[in-house]
């Protein structure tokens, strides 16, 4: 969803800083670090930033922005996915929450297979999920300045393999949804 969002949201910026809440499972892990790397590295951006709230801290603006949508959905009776995307456009006075559909052929959401394509090229970081704050620039390509804490001493460490090389115009393999298998499309026609 980031790719998607830089691809049909940017503004052209090339410093970008990113807060996120401190999930391992959704947020920090390589697969992000390597990808915020990987746009550095390809000239994208620079520099990337991610910074990572205390474990216990999750509740900032996208939050409340669900928040919203999620007071509507409970007032909302809903049939389509189309529905669903009123649902979610309608859920804010000022648009901020927009909905993202696999078929809109303006901004297609297209989900490809960062993990794997990164592992060829970069190292896992070694005690990732002691971190909360990373910084990635164009000078030192591979390399992923983290640190405990804002302010906590920084210190480099190169994740690139040796002989990996960054392919600006190369891609992932692009993941294509499954769909349901006719037992859940029964249970949900039932």
């Amino acid at each position: 969803m980031l790719h998607h969002h830089f691809m049909y949201h940017g503004l052209g910026e090339k410093d970008v800083k990113l807060h996120m809440d401190n999930c391992s499972g959704q947020n920090k892990n390589n697969t992000v670090i390597g990808y915020g790397l990987w746009r550095a590295m390809t000239g994208l951006h620079d520099p990337v930033k991610f910074s990572m709230m205390e474990a216990g801290h999750t509740k900032f603006n996208p939050d409340w922005h669900i928040g919203l949508w999620k007071v509507k959905w409970r007032h909302s009776t809903v049939e389509t996915l189309d529905e669903i995307a009123v649902s979610v456009s309608k859920s804010s006075r000022n648009g901020h929450n927009i909905p993202q559909l696999m078929d809109d052929p303006a901004a297609p959401v297209i989900f490809y297979d960062w993990a794997t394509f990164f592992k060829r090229i970069f190292k896992p970081i070694p005690s990732l999920k002691t971190y909360h704050h990373f910084r990635i620039d164009n000078n030192h390509p591979g390399t992923v300045f983290v640190r405990e804490y804002a302010t906590s001493r920084e210190i480099a460490i190169n994740i690139l393999k040796a002989g990996a090389e960054v392919n600006p115009n190369a891609l992932p393999t692009v993941i294509h949804p499954k769909g349901l298998d006719a037992l859940m499309q029964w249970y949900l026609f039932q």
